[in-house]
């Protein structure tokens, strides 16, 4: 039996695009060159020298959402025949057969063990390409511009826990994350690496978009700080209640009105438990 492959560029454009003028395209999330293909443009075209003084001045992180790489084929970079034998020990070709999707499922299959063993080699070395190249050089690149990197590390079956380790702050969400263990998961990288912080995207709740009211709003973030996640990450709300009425039902976890912390108001602010949510002043009409 005779078996080719053959590798191409995926073309895989922005969701809901285009963006922009000419049309961009997804580079190469597992090789230095796509990396720098997106550090060189920023260098060239974005980062003039008045922008970089506001970046220092301002501080802050460089923020990247959710991996979410398409394609109906096998993820794939060019250097990643090499890279495989280099950190497994074996031709990847060897094993390509059970490897390789079409669209999105396995086509062979060898013995289970051999098939499982594979298949695992294969994610694991994608996994180390994707961290090494993208995550660790944009962190890097990020510090060199006195900025943090924030970011969702999840969306394919790359190495997470680890990914969270490499960030500045890991970044959870409401929208994708179905129980605790996935924050939990990102928080024990995070722990690992001696981070502080996991944030969350949160309030994207299928089905209950700007629905929800302070209450149950305050019990899904209650629920993400016994994940890991922060209290200030996940809390990003403006609530309308009277200052120091506590949410039923949430311990430690108070709604207060209009309450201002620099240039953004929250309203869900953690609190002991057993102690009462302090009364602030109404400042919600002030300018910003």
């Amino acid at each position: 039996m005779l078996i080719s492959y053959w590798q191409r560029g995926s073309g895989q454009r922005p969701e809901s695009g285009p963006h922009t003028a000419p049309e961009a395209y997804v580079v190469d999330h597992f090789s230095r060159a796509g990396t720098h293909a997106v550090i060189d443009f920023w260098e060239r075209r974005l980062l003039t020298p008045s922008i970089r003084k506001l970046l220092k001045r301002s501080g802050g992180a460089l923020f990247e959402d959710s991996i979410e790489i398409e394609s109906d084929a096998l993820p794939w970079t060019p250097e990643l025949p090499a890279e495989f034998e280099r950190r497994r020990g074996y031709p990847l070709t060897d094993v390509l057969p059970v490897v390789v999707l079409a669209d999105e499922d396995p086509v062979f299959a060898f013995d289970p063990v051999l098939t499982r063993h594979a298949r695992k080699d294969y994610w694991d070395t994608v996994s180390e390409l994707f961290n090494e190249h993208h995550f660790t050089a944009l962190r890097d690149w990020a510090h060199s511009l006195g900025l943090r990197l924030r970011a969702q590390p999840y969306g394919l079956q790359t190495d997470a826990i680890e990914a969270a380790a490499i960030l500045d702050v890991p970044e959870g969400e409401s929208l994708g994350f179905k129980n605790l263990d996935d924050y939990r998961c990102l928080a024990g990288g995070r722990d690992m690496a001696g981070g502080a912080v996991l944030s969350c995207e949160a309030g994207g709740v299928p089905g209950r978009g700007l629905h929800d009211d302070v209450a149950q709003a305050a019990a899904d973030d209650g629920r993400r700080v016994r994940g890991g996640a922060q209290p200030d990450g996940a809390a990003r709300l403006l609530v309308r209640e009277r200052a120091g009425r506590a949410v039923a039902g949430v311990r430690g976890v108070h709604a207060v009105r209009g309450v201002r912390w620099g240039t953004r108001s929250r309203g869900a602010r953690a609190s002991p438990p057993g102690t009462t949510s302090p009364t602030f002043p109404d400042i919600s009409r002030e300018s910003t």
